[in-house]
């Protein structure tokens, strides 16, 4: 397996974004989607406790994402974000908005 550096990870979202036409968020929203299909899938809706870690980065913002698909579909969810520093992306902090919305059955720390 090919483990890519953190520019590499950026440009390759960059480019996929430009050459789709699409929002760097519709992008996110994208990867967390497919994270959520492949866990649905294998857990079918057990009621066991998942916890989602986030960074405060668009990595992050993917594993919002992923939290508020499990939400939504009544997911026993807890977030936690792990604020190593200020500097939240502006797409991590678009999910975070939108998760603040879904959390009455999920908790985020």
């Amino acid at each position: 397996m090919k483990v890519f550096s953190k520019e590499q990870i950026y440009e390759g979202d960059k480019l996929t974004a430009e050459k789709q036409n699409i929002a760097s968020t519709d992008l996110m929203e994208r990867a967390g989607t497919q994270i959520f299909d492949w866990i649905h899938k294998r857990m079918q809706g057990a009621q066991i406790p998942i916890h989602v870690f986030c960074g405060i980065g668009n990595n992050g913002g993917d594993g919002l994402v992923l939290a508020r698909h499990l939400i939504t579909h009544g997911y026993n969810v807890n977030t936690f974000i792990i604020n190593c520093s200020d500097k939240r992306s502006k797409d991590f902090l678009v999910n975070y908005d939108r998760i603040k919305n879904v959390t009455k059955n999920g908790q985020y720390f």
